[in-house]
């Protein structure tokens, strides 16, 4: 799936759940009964969408940030995981307000 174009806003979908083990984050997605694990760059960006909605470039430029990786590759693979969340329902994007 692509992931949507900026600016929409990112949410963690009403139906998920998440809880950190080890250091990792698990989803836990009640509408399939599925859970996930995800690794160190998906569990920063997991925790920043729970805090707050963001658009995928400010998650871009948080992982930038926090794991000193060129823009250009923390907004590939930013699009990339936002897509694979959009994909499995874990998460909306609408329009900012």
């Amino acid at each position: 799936m692509t992931p949507p174009a900026l600016p929409l806003l990112l949410r963690v979908a009403p139906h998920v759940v998440s809880r950190v083990v080890q250091g990792k984050v698990l989803v836990l997605d009640h509408a399939r009964d599925e859970i996930q694990q995800l690794n160190d760059v998906g569990s920063y960006i997991w925790a920043l969408l729970s805090a707050a909605p963001r658009t995928p470039g400010e998650l871009a430029e948080e992982v930038t940030r926090e794991f000193d990786v060129a823009p250009a590759d923390a907004a590939r693979d930013v699009e990339v995981f936002v897509g694979e969340l959009l994909a499995r329902g874990l998460v909306t994007a609408a329009p900012p307000p």
